[in-house]
C-alpha cells in the first residue's frame, strides 16, 4: 500500500493498527517512518503488488 506517496505497509502494535513507511533514494531505503496515529491511517489506500 502507499502512505504519503511512499509504499508502506500495515501492522498491528500493542493492539492497535499502524503502517511503517520507507522512503526510497537511488533504490536504496534512506528512512523508515512508523505511523500510529488514527485519522491518518484511515486514508491508506489498499493493497499493491510488489515487484522488483
Amino acid at each position: 500500500m502507499w502512505l504519503n506517496s511512499a509504499p508502506a505497509g500495515r501492522l498491528e502494535v500493542d493492539g492497535e493498527q499502524a503502517a511503517v513507511s520507507l522512503v526510497l533514494e537511488d533504490g536504496r531505503v534512506t528512512r523508515v517512518y512508523l505511523v500510529r496515529n488514527p485519522r491518518k491511517l484511515t486514508r491508506l489506500d489498499g493493497p499493491d503488488d510488489l515487484a522488483r
